[in-house]
Parts: C-alpha cells; structure tokens; sequence
C-alpha cells in the first residue's frame, strides 16, 4: 500500500495533468465552434448580398421594361435607366455561394443583356416599336423569363437564408 503523501502527491499531479488536458480541449473545441460560426456569418452576408444584387437587377428590369411599353403602347420616348444592374455579380454570388441558382442567374442576365442590346435589336428586326405587336411579344416574352427566373432565384435563397438562420 501506498503511504499517504505519495497518494495525495499523484492525485494532485493526475488532478493537475486533467485541468491542462482539459483546459486545452476546452479552448480547441471553443475555437473550432467559433470558425464554425464566422463561416457561417461569412456565408450567409454574402447569400444577402446575392439577394440584394437580385433586386436591384429587378428593379433596373422592370424599369427598362416600363420604358418600352410606354414607347410601345403611347409613344412616349424611352427615358434612359440609370439603375445598375448587378448581374454579373448575381452570377458569382450563385457560383460561389448558391449553386443550385446559377442557371436563374444567368436567365436574368440573359433577358438583361436582350433589353440592354434592344435598340439593336429593334433596328435589325425592323421593329416599329410603336403599337408593333412582334415587338411587344419579344419584349413582354424576355420579361415573363425573367420574373420566372427571379422567383425561382429569390425564393430558392430565401430558403437558404431561413436554413441557415436558427431563431
């Protein structure tokens, strides 16, 4: 049998030696959870900014889209949009954050490039623009696209956002 010190010496060093180890896994496991979690604010402000970049797209397309009804419907001279429209940006955003968005992405960009190339298109197709019904349908048909693709697109990262967001 042990005598008396010898047993309190090694359950102070054993009592000690617990404390270090488990001081240490403490501050690793502390440490992983909170990379863990500044990924996910990293991840989720940049599933935002997708989504912000969105709206702003849909709000250059729909003020593009006004202009030309009016040209089309009352004759009214286009005014020129000075909105941006992020869409390469929408593009990278889905690339790298929300892959299972980026073909929307690029539908956006697709119907936004068509109304940014429109009075090439006008001249080569011979439009008239005003009361030409060939002219209303193409631009009417892109638009139809791109609200289609900008439902599937927000309502897609919306749901991103709520998965990653535990309230």
């Amino acid at each position: 049998m042990l005598n008396q010190n010898l047993t309190t010496l090694l359950t102070a060093i054993f009592a000690v030696v617990g404390a270090v180890v488990g001081g240490f896994i403490a501050a690793y496991a502390s440490q992983i959870m909170n990379r863990n979690t500044e990924k996910k604010k990293k991840y989720l402000g940049k599933i935002e900014e997708l989504y912000e970049a969105s709206i702003q797209v849909k709000l250059w397309i729909e003020e593009e889209y006004e202009g030309w009804w009016l040209k089309y419907e009352h004759a009214v001279d286009k005014k020129e949009n000075h909105r941006e429209h992020p869409t390469e940006r929408v593009i990278m955003l889905s690339e790298l954050y929300a892959p299972s968005v980026t073909k929307y992405a690029k539908m956006m960009s697709y119907v936004v490039d068509h109304f940014v190339e429109m009075p090439y298109i006008i001249f080569d197709n011979h439009y008239h623009v005003v009361g030409d019904g060939e002219f209303y349908n193409d631009i009417r048909g892109n638009f139809d696209q791109f609200k289609d693709a900008y439902e599937k697109l927000t309502s897609t990262v919306a749901a991103l956002i709520a998965k990653n967001v535990r309230v």
